[in-house]
């Protein structure tokens, strides 16, 4: 086996300049092109973390435009309108049905007690 350093041996006495190995001459690009692939390795997740937000961030946004316009269509329906109003109509014939009831309990709570069942209401008309 040949020992690594005999090519540091000046082959000739004159020769007083020591050189390195022929693999070794070249050693430092070697280490610049690691340097260069980490770098670039480094720059391309980066850039593909950058991209994962900005999707996420499209993705957001979307969902955003699509609650702003559910929500316009609704204010802006028609027959929302009209269920809305329909609503408000069976809400304030309930009210005056049970003051009217109320009344009448207050006026008959002097006399007997009625065994009648509560008057059954309606349902609500179906759109």
């Amino acid at each position: 086996m040949r020992n690594p350093l005999d090519s540091y041996v000046p082959e000739d006495e004159n020769d007083l300049h020591l050189r390195p190995p022929v693999v070794d001459r070249f050693r430092w690009l070697q280490w610049l092109q690691l340097g260069l692939t980490t770098a670039l390795l480094v720059m391309f997740f980066n850039q593909l973390s950058q991209l994962q937000d900005a999707n996420r961030r499209i993705a957001r946004l979307y969902e955003r435009m699509d609650t702003l316009d559910q929500t316009r269509m609704l204010g802006d329906s028609p027959a929302l309108s009209a269920q809305q109003a329909l609503i408000l109509k069976r809400l304030q014939s309930l009210e005056t049905a049970l003051r009217e009831r109320e009344l009448e309990q207050m006026g008959s709570s002097g006399s007997s007690e009625s065994n009648d069942p509560p008057a059954a209401l309606q349902p609500p008309p179906r759109p």
